[in-house]
């Protein structure tokens, strides 16, 4: 026996069957919506990281070059800071300072820029020649 159209029911649909393309459009766009927030917040983590890396890296750096020049002698540290800071990319500055009983030079090393701008200071007091 076969079944013509006559015994089949074209109007009867279960409303619980499936999504409609409207629902189904929808789902798609919040979807994306939240991928596209997700992705960006993940983008400004990872910038972030960045940054805080080469914070630290600079900060590292310049201790290493403080503790070097802390090793050298008072004379020698005014050479060896030029040397070492110029390998490093950091800048120096020195500066002479003097009290009633104290003389030596503060030396102040500076690396990276704006707001990531890194600086050490090291004070070198002479030695007494009495």
């Amino acid at each position: 026996m076969a079944l013509t159209d006559t015994d089949i029911d074209y109007d009867r649909q279960d409303p619980r069957a499936g999504f409609t393309l409207f629902e189904s459009i929808v789902a798609i766009g919040f979807l994306s919506v939240a991928m596209t927030a997700m992705l960006k917040i993940n983008q400004s983590v990872q910038a972030y990281d960045s940054r805080s890396h080469q914070r630290l890296a600079d900060s590292v750096v310049l201790d290493n070059l403080v503790d070097q020049l802390k090793s050298y002698s008072h004379v020698k540290r005014k050479i060896m800071a030029a040397q070492n800071a110029a390998a490093v990319g950091a800048q120096v500055s020195l500066t002479p300072f003097s009290d009633e009983s104290l003389q030596g030079i503060h030396f102040q090393f500076t690396l990276g820029e704006g707001s990531a701008t890194r600086t050490r200071h090291l004070w070198s007091i002479e030695p007494d020649n009495e």
